[in-house]
């Protein structure tokens, strides 16, 4: 298995095997780390034995959707590798606490995960609980139930299946030990601390189920939580806040040891075509598990066809479509685009985002932006955005963000700092042009990373009125309040592709029933919306000198 191992992960990082950027990066990891096997400062070790044993224990149990015995294929060679073969240094613990594993649908997750748990069951000598989270309690939990049971009665003593409701759907006689599986039901996972969490399609439970399972893993040093899924529609649930992270680790090469990631996705660049290579990089179990004629067919039939194109790209090449943003509509967004008209002398509301990145050598790809907003006669908002940066290590910045600064600066929507760091004189100077230029009627910014000193020059030295908007009270109905202007067409922007861009990599929270842009990783960029956010709230906090909504041809509901 070892050397199966090798080939694949070789294949991978060479090219020989088709692979997303993602799954390269998680494959040098993993070969560095077997380089590394038993060298002084090593995190993990590699325990080759168990993962033969675990290996030959499931190839030996029969599949029983179709009566042969089971066949490991190489990329879940890797995945159980990364669960029972890695272990921490110095210990026999795994160290593995927690793995994302996305791959297409048809990836055979639930008849893995089966296999494992009840290896799990069977083997460990001590009292466990092992758990299946599952997105509802009926079709998917009950195949769950269904496919452990099967196991259970092939591999016989001390495995036994039970049938009460609620109750486990196997145990083992001896140890006591359960295999439970549990509906996205918050109170069910309350209290467990369970041995093995495996989190089937997690991406689209909307409860805090992760959250609370991830709790209970922590207080023991063996537990791990898997999660195995293909992308959601929309990036609302909580598992995006635990893989976003583990995800810019790996982008990063700053990953904890804890934490591990195998993405089978096409890249973010590539096109939405019917090519062997984009297949095989999000179909790792193509012509084992998948069908290229299936694929081929649902192409034309949900792409092509235009009928549910997002569904095909998310469920065949598990990456969210290049248009799809979750915060507005794209299409609606572009129908937006036209001339920005900001009179000299009109009243304008100014937002700030100060990035963090702003102030040291970071290695961060924030961007400092400033927006200017005006209402004009006819209710339409007119918005206007300058963005800045340092311009050191643009080119490696770019790549690894996937980000064409270059290009961007070129085309003069991306200002370029000298230096290390962004210049905040030259921030200072653009919002000192609009107040030349306009009557400026509140300059808004982010308290979090706007410098102490620099807000008192400008607050008392140079009077700007100045509002703190960072606040959930001000973005909430910012938020809301933005989607509803796109949605109907009544905010003008230029084009500007570096808040197309943060529109495409904002995430969505929820804050008390209402929504709010929150942050991927590192990598990802939406500081040139937050400032226009903070810019609109203070736009909406002054609305009495806007003309009213019921002046128009059209009624906004």
């Amino acid at each position: 298995n070892r050397d199966i191992l090798h080939r694949y992960l070789n294949g991978l990082v060479t090219g020989r095997l088709a692979a997303g950027q993602l799954l390269k990066l998680a494959a040098e990891r993993t070969l560095e780390e077997i380089k590394n096997d038993g060298e002084d400062g090593a995190e993990v070790w590699w325990d080759w034995a168990a993962l033969d044993e675990l290996c030959a224990w499931i190839e030996n149990l029969v599949l029983p959707d179709y009566g042969r015995k089971m066949e490991l294929l190489p990329f879940q060679i890797w995945i159980l590798a990364n669960i029972r073969a890695r272990k921490r240094t110095g210990t026999d613990f795994p160290a593995t606490r927690f793995i994302v594993i996305e791959a297409a649908r048809g990836a055979a997750k639930t008849t893995l995960a089966c296999m494992l748990l009840a290896h799990e069951l069977a083997t460990n000598p001590h009292l466990q609980q092992v758990d299946i989270g599952t997105i509802d309690t009926t079709a998917t939990g009950r195949n769950a139930a269904l496919l452990a049971r099967e196991i259970a009665r092939q591999v016989g003593e001390p495995l036994a299946p039970r049938y009460a409701p609620g109750g486990p759907c196997v145990v083992n006689t001896q140890t006591r030990s359960e295999l439970c599986v549990l509906p996205p039901a918050d109170d069910r996972w309350q209290g467990r601390r369970s041995r093995l969490v495996f989190m089937d399609e997690a991406s689209r439970v909307k409860t805090k189920m992760l959250e609370t399972a991830m709790t209970g893993s922590a207080k023991r040093p063996d537990a791990q939580v898997i999660c195995f899924t293909t992308p959601a529609k929309n990036r609302d649930s909580q598992y995006y806040d635990y893989r976003d992270t583990v995800v810019g680790e790996l982008r990063e090469g700053v990953s904890r040891a804890r934490n591990v990631a195998l993405i089978w996705a096409i890249d973010d660049d590539d096109p939405i075509e019917l090519r062997d290579d984009l297949i095989e990089k999000a179909n790792p179990g193509i012509d084992v598990m998948v069908e290229r004629e299936m694929i081929a067919q649902n192409y034309e039939q949900l792409y092509l066809s235009g009928t549910s194109p997002d569904e095909f790209v998310r469920q065949h090449y598990a990456r969210f479509d290049d248009h799809v943003s979750t915060l507005v509509d794209m299409a609606d967004w572009e129908n937006c685009k036209g001339a920005v008209l900001l009179p000299t002398g009109a009243a304008v509301y100014v937002g700030v985002d100060l990035s963090r990145g702003a102030q040291s050598d970071s290695n961060r790809t924030d961007v400092c932006s400033v927006s200017v907003l005006h209402c004009a006669a006819d209710g339409v908002i007119h918005l206007r955005s300058k963005h800045f940066l340092p311009e050191h290590r643009l080119e490696f910045y770019g790549r690894r963000g996937k980000l064409p600064l270059c290009e961007w600066a070129r085309d003069n929507f991306l200002t370029l700092c000298p230096g290390k760091i962004i210049d905040p004189d030259m921030i200072e100077d653009e919002v000192r042009a609009a107040v030349d230029e306009f009557n400026v009627v509140e300059v808004a910014y982010d308290t979090w990373v706007f410098p102490r000193d620099r807000k008192q020059v400008w607050e008392h030295k140079y009077k700007w009125p100045l509002a703190s908007r960072a606040q959930g009270q001000f973005v909430v109905p910012a938020t809301e309040g933005f989607c509803d202007l796109v949605r109907n067409g009544r905010l003008r922007h230029n084009g500007d592709p570096l808040l197309y861009r943060a529109l495409q990599n904002v995430r969505v929270g929820n804050v008390q029933g209402a929504r709010r842009p929150l942050k991927n990783p590192s990598y990802s960029m939406i500081d040139p919306l937050m400032s226009a956010l903070y810019g609109l709230s203070s736009l909406f906090e002054h609305a009495a000198d806007l003309p009213s909504q019921y002046e128009g041809d059209s009624v906004v509901i």
